[in-house]
């Protein structure tokens, strides 16, 4: 790949799709490659800039896409296909390339012809860039892509492209080509193309170089035109075909009878072929008037063919004389002629009619007067004249050459004026940039020079396009510059330069002072008539400035400075004299302008405060109190009326107030601006003494009291007292709502008892002022006694003798509705069966022998309260487990068969004698089901597969037992089927076995191994034998027999297939004719039958047999030599009869060349005699090998060689050419 895919086609290959066969991260194998990046047109539209992708003669193992316009493909091989498809809409070029594969060129989106004129840049030849301007011009297609293949090998080149131009130059050579679209095909005489195939919807094709087939094979009306020679032109469909090209048609043939042919008035034909039945006026619609150019009819003399006609000489195009040398012109000069008389010449001597096409026009237009050739030159540029010369009978020549075309001079002008200049004497020089004075049409390189009429005042100087003036003395001088185009063309511009003294600037004679006023007042004005002085004597103009214009504005009025006031703050003034030459000078001075002051302002009122004696200072925001129009910061200040009840401090924008004592104090905020301005705020405090809380006073008593009771009143008038007098308010809380309930009633506490227990009775006293206190006392109201109840009876026991102490928990058995505790006692009503002891809320029975007896517990409160409760203890002797009697064998079923039954009625016993309960499971139900009825087990096999399953003995006591087996559910067997029939055979009696291969005729869905068996219904006509997948059959006597070959899968299923066998008598022997070549191509169907015997052979007992079809020889007499062939030809085969060197039988054939099949069987039979079996391929030719001598009963493929599809050169002739 290094050769091809490196940096030198890095622009073709921009953007390449490629697919390719990886290993890991390396690349096996390339599979395709697609070119996505073309070339344009050049920005001025008059040529093509070519993307070029060079294989450097290496090989590209893949199939080469072509899919971008304006693309090049040179020096490489190609492996695969090459395919130029729609994106190819302008050119595609390709020079050196060999494809192994087709050559397609693919229909595609049209491009217009509007840039025919175009040159090619990437072609390296003069004569196809002036022969492609020349055809674009004169084509008549409205949109082309030019697709040009030079010195090519293209394999088969199939074009369905639309609208296009293919060109086969150079040595280029194709197998063939396909044409299946509206296409100009051109050739040139050094390419060999042997086969044009052209089909239905190809309007027209211009053929000009010489072929050896071309065939028509679709309907419609289609147009040859060129100047070419053809070996033969063939029309096999009902088409109308329109030969209008200039030379020979050796063979002109309809195959179709219902084709027409209408020829050129310059077409000579050789000989023509016709159908049986067709005249010649039937199959040439205009035969009347070019009966004279036909020479022979079915190879015979044509009867109406002119002597003086009978010599076909082809057409000699035109050729170049003398070249036309490139010129060299000027714009707007007269037309230039060029005399064309002597530069084509026409061996025949035909009239030539000239075109000529300038491929820039708006450089250099060319026009013909006759045989004179007309250039007249427009503008500066280049442009390629293409003359064409064309005989009128497919002859054309082409000769270009380049036209140069030169602007006339034109001398340069002034663009624009330079402008006088001023200047002070002895300053630097000064610069004039003369760039855009001059211009010039041409765009010539102009020389400036400049010169001064007095250097003595000012010196001038021209450095490329800047001009330089330095100015010496006061006075005036006349510059002059001069631009010349170096042609003859001058212009010339002046102006004046006045040089000056220089200038001295005026002075500050007297200073200004500061000035301070009021805002608000009037103007200020200042007189300046002193302040500034100039020693030249100049006239100063002065103006005047303020630093800042909200402050303060100054302006000036002859001599006076007028300054307004406007705000308070500080301006800078600043007067500027200016002498009129460049001269200022500058003085400033400050005004300072106040403002009258305003006192402070209240701004929002201090409400009254209150607060309680002792408590915190409390801090009032003073922020938003007061305010200042003037934005004076302000000064804040606080006093008391009276400091033993409240003081008052400032501290930054807050005012501290601290309440020391009951009573009212004033409070005075005093704001002050620094300026003479004041403001009082005043508000009252006013201080409360503090609140003493209320006290117990007299202690309340616990209580005690039986549930049940009245209520309890007890008084709390003298509980609580308040040192301040408050009126005291009274509530009451119970700790326990569910024992006793308390509430306040006036000075009476009201306790309602409600359940035993005890309560914790809180009374609280608020004096509504923040102040409160609690006194508590508990409650206790008790309950009379209740005997204890049986809250859970025991139930009855049942255990094995010998097992441990049972302990239940009598916990939740008794319960006392006064909390009290219980003490509990046990009894047995037999204590040779078992004893009972408590202890805690355990009852420990300890179990001694089998039997019944009464545990009796009794439960006692302390006061008086008992209970009992008894159950019953049953104790019986020891289960014991069930056990396994006979295993059950593992089981096997076919899927979807019946359930069947096992018996398992003695699988388990119990030593006990108890009574068991048998179940059954399945791992898996979907391969089989298990269910139990009685003593049976039922198993349904479900699908292919294995379960397990268990089944358990339990004798409801507790013990268990459990077998489990497997059963294994095979898929049901599929008998064999018969994929391939059998077909009879015949064979001759004594003769060598024949061997069938039976492989590919039976099958199993199962996938089983078959064996296959053979038997024969008469052995003594023949004898059969199977050896694995091959049957062999023993011919013994003539007649027939039966062979039945049955394939068993080993499961039970079979399958059988019958043929039948003809043994024939070995006496008298059939010929040893064997079929020796097959043809199945895209049109044509051949079968090709020799003779090898020393013996002439009678074919009328001859039998073809084609895909079941019989094909009988008795009604043609035919007979075939020794060593000579029969040709079978489908009735539209493209050869005639005397094309083949050979016997020829041409009949229809009993298949379509479209069938969807592989192959068809052909059986040759002689009499009853098989001679010989072959396969007849689709798409193939096939030869039979050389050393074969006599035909076989089976098809061997070995005895074939493969030829090209659609390859007929050996048909009628044996054994093939080495």
């Amino acid at each position: 790949m290094k050769s091809w895919f490196n940096a030198e086609n890095e622009g073709a290959l921009k953007g390449a799709n490629i697919t390719f066969s990886p290993d890991g991260d390396k690349i096996v194998k390339l599979t395709s490659v697609e070119l996505t990046a073309g070339g344009q047109a050049s920005p001025n539209g008059s040529t093509y800039n070519h993307r070029t992708l060079n294989g450097n003669n290496a090989l590209i193992d893949a199939d080469l896409i072509v899919n971008g316009d304006f693309i090049i493909l040179k020096d490489m091989n190609i492996k695969g296909n090459l395919e130029i498809i729609k994106s190819v809409q302008h050119s595609f070029y390709t020079e050196n390339i060999s494809v192994s594969g087709k050559t397609i060129v693919s229909d595609g989106a049209a491009a217009t012809l509007a840039d025919s004129g175009k040159v090619y840049n990437s072609l390296s030849y003069k004569t196809a860039q002036s022969q492609y301007e020349a055809k674009a011009d004169t084509m008549d297609l409205s949109a082309a892509s030019h697709i040009v293949f030079h010195n090519s090998n293209l394999g088969v080149l199939e074009i369905t492209k639309g609208n296009a131009i293919v060109e086969a130059s150079g040595e280029t050579k194709a197998d063939s080509v396909l044409i299946r679209s509206k296409t100009r095909f051109t050739a040139e005489s050094q390419t060999i193309i042997p086969k044009i195939t052209i089909e239905a919807g190809v309007e027209s094709v211009e053929i000009n170089s010489n072929v050896e087939e071309v065939r028509i094979i679709g309907n419609g009306d289609i147009t040859i035109s060129g100047n070419a020679s053809f070996g033969q032109m063939a029309a096999s469909s009902a088409s109308i075909v329109r030969v209008e090209s200039t030379g020979q048609v050796g063979l002109l043939k309809t195959v179709d009878k219902d084709s027409r042919f209408i020829l050129g008035r310059y077409t000579r034909i050789a000989d023509m072929q016709l159908p049986a039945g067709v005249e010649p006026a039937e199959a040439i619609s205009n035969y009347e008037s070019v009966k004279n150019n036909i020479q022979k009819i079915g190879g015979k003399d044509n009867p109406d063919y002119v002597p003086g006609g009978a010599t076909v000489i082809p057409n000699r195009a035109p050729a170049v004389a003398a070249e036309v040398s490139d010129q060299n012109l000027t714009a707007g000069s007269a037309p230039f002629s060029i005399e064309l008389g002597s530069v084509f010449t026409d061996p025949d001597g035909d009239a030539l009619q000239l075109t000529a096409v300038s491929s820039a026009a708006d450089v250099a237009d060319a026009s013909l007067q006759g045989a004179t050739l007309l250039i007249t030159p427009v503008t500066a540029g280049a442009s390629t004249i293409t003359v064409t010369a064309d005989d009128g009978r497919g002859g054309i020549v082409y000769e270009s050459f380049f036209v140069n075309v030169e602007q006339p001079n034109s001398i340069p002008v002034v663009a624009n004026e330079i402008a006088d200049q001023m200047a002070v004497a002895g300053t630097a020089p000064i610069t004039v940039d003369l760039s855009n004075v001059f211009m010039d049409a041409d765009h010539d390189s102009l020389t400036i020079t400049a010169e001064s009429s007095n250097s003595g005042v000012a010196a001038a100087s021209a450095d490329g396009t800047t001009l330089t003036l330095t100015p010496s003395a006061p006075g005036t001088a006349a510059i002059t510059v001069k631009a010349d185009d170096g042609r003859g063309g001058t212009v010339e511009e002046s102006f004046t330069i006045t040089v000056e003294q220089p200038n001295r600037a005026p002075v500050v004679d007297k200073e200004m002072i500061d000035q301070k006023v009021m805002a608000g007042g009037p103007p200020m004005i200042l007189d300046l008539s002193q302040v500034f002085g100039d020693a030249d004597g100049d006239g100063l103009t002065m103006t005047a400035a303020s630093s800042d214009s909200t402050i303060a504005s100054a302006e000036v009025a002859g001599n006076d400075l007028k300054v307004t006031v406007l705000s308070a703050g500080t301006a800078t003034i600043t007067v500027k004299a200016d002498d009129g030459r460049g001269g200022t000078v500058e003085e400033s001075f400050t005004i300072t302008a106040e403002r009258p002051n305003h006192a402070p302002i209240l701004k929002n009122e201090i409400v009254n405060q209150t607060a309680i004696a002792g408590d915190e200072p409390s801090l009032i925001d003073l922020t938003n109190v007061f305010e200042d129009i003037d934005g004076d910061t302000l000064t804040i200040t606080a006093g008391t009326n009276d400091a033993g009840i409240a003081t008052a401090e400032v501290i930054g924008t807050g005012l501290k107030l601290t309440p020391l004592n009951a009573g009212r104090a004033t409070i005075t905020i005093t704001a002050v601006d620094g300026r003479g301005g004041s403001q009082e705020e005043s508000f009252y405090i006013t201080v409360e003494r503090p609140n003493r809380a209320p006290v117990v006073a007299k202690e309340m008593i616990d209580q005690k009291v039986m549930a049940g009771g009245p209520p309890m009143i007890l008084d709390l008038s003298q509980v609580f007292g308040d040192a301040d007098g408050d009126a005291l308010t009274m509530t009451a809380a119970s700790s326990d709502s569910t024992i006793a309930s308390a509430e306040v009633v006036g000075n009476d506490l009201k306790v309602t008892v409600l359940n035993a227990g005890t309560a914790t009775i809180t009374v609280k006293a608020d004096d509504g002022r923040g102040g409160t206190v609690e006194e508590s006392f508990t409650i206790t109201i008790e309950q009379p006694n209740r005997a204890p109840i049986v809250a859970k009876e025991m139930i009855d026991q049942k255990v094995m003798a010998g097992g441990p102490p049972m302990i239940l928990d009598l916990s939740q058995v008794f319960g006392d509705a006064d909390g009290d505790g219980l003490t509990m006692t046990a009894a047995s009503s037999d204590s040779t069966i078992a004893s009972a002891e408590v202890a805690g809320t355990d009852l420990k029975v300890t179990v001694l022998s089998a039997g019944t007896a009464t545990i009796t517990v009794k439960a006692d409160d302390g006061r008086g309260g008992t209970v009992e409760e008894s159950f019953t203890i049953t104790i019986e002797r020891p289960n014991r487990a069930p056990v396994l009697a006979k295993e059950i064998v593992n089981q096997t079923a076919v899927a979807g068969e019946a359930p069947f039954m096992i018996d398992i009625s003695n699988v388990f016993s119990d030593p006990d004698g108890d009574k068991l309960t048998l179940t059954a499971i399945s791992n898996n139900s979907g391969i089989a089901a298990v269910d139990v009825n009685g003593t049976y087990l039922k198993l349904t096999p479900l699908n292919k597969g294995r379960a397990v399953i268990s089944v358990t003995a339990a004798d409801g006591r507790g013990g268990s037992e459990e077998e489990s087996f497997y059963i294994t559910v095979e898929e049901p067997n599929q008998a064999p089927v018969v994929k391939n029939g059998i077909p009879d055979q015949t064979v001759m009696a004594g003769g060598a076995p024949m061997i069938l291969d039976l492989s590919q005729v039976f099958g199993d869905a199962n996938g089983d191994a078959l064996t296959l068996k053979a038997d024969s219904s008469d052995r003594e006509v023949a004898v059969v034998n199977m050896t694995g997948t091959a049957l062999s059959i023993t011919p013994v006597n003539a007649g027939t027999a039966a062979i039945t070959i049955t394939a068993e899968d080993g499961k039970g299923g079979t399958v059988s297939r019958t043929f039948q066998l003809t043994v024939q008598s070995a006496s008298p022997a059939a010929p040893n004719l064997f079929i020796s070549e097959t043809v199945w191509g895209l049109f044509d169907l051949a079968l090709e039958i020799y003779n090898p015997t020393a013996a002439e052979v009678d074919l009328s007992q001859l039998k073809l047999v084609v895909a079941g079809e019989d094909i009988t020889f008795e009604s043609f007499g035919l007979t075939l030599e020794s060593k000579e062939i029969l040709a079978i030809v489908e009735s539209n085969f493209w050869w005639t009869d005397e094309e083949i060197p050979s016997k020829v039988l041409r009949i229809p054939f009993p298949i379509e060349p479209e069938r969807s099949v592989e192959y068809v069987d052909v059986q040759l039979m002689y009499g009853e005699q098989l001679i010989d079996s072959v396969k007849y391929f689709k798409d193939k030719t096939l030869v039979r090998q050389s050393g074969v001598t006599q035909g076989s009963a089976a098809y061997d493929d070995s005895q074939w060689i493969e030829l090209p599809t659609d390859y007929i050169d050996d048909i009628g002739t044996y054994p093939p050419a080495p």
